[in-house]
């Protein structure tokens, strides 16, 4: 089974609003300095929210609405979490390529 259009649209929409949510408690800026100072590994904030998350949702259930939920912020948490490494170390390599193996970038 493949993700339409719609699916991936009703997700997206939800990202956005909660980002707005989130952007009203805790800052880019916050988000930088804790990837900065604690990384992303085992004992970071971003790895403890993430793995909470998904927790949360396996034990909730992907059919119910605070199991969705749950399984979205995680998704949610990880993309802030991505934004603040762009931000704090730099571009990441190009997309499209097995786990592991890293292409150059083509910009022209």
């Amino acid at each position: 089974m493949t993700t339409t259009t719609d699916e991936r649209a009703r997700v997206l929409d939800w990202l956005r609003e909660e980002e707005d949510y989130q952007r009203g408690k805790w800052s880019p800026a916050t988000h930088d300095e804790l990837v900065a100072t604690e990384g992303t590994g085992r004992d970071s904030a971003f790895f403890r929210d993430v793995t909470q998350y998904m927790h949360r949702a396996h034990v909730l259930g992907n059919g119910t609405p605070l199991g969705k939920q749950a399984l979205l912020k995680a998704l949610s948490t990880l993309i802030n979490g991505c934004d603040a490494v762009v931000r704090v170390f730099g571009d990441p390599p190009p997309g499209g390529s097995p786990s592991g193996e890293v292409r150059e970038r083509d910009d022209g």
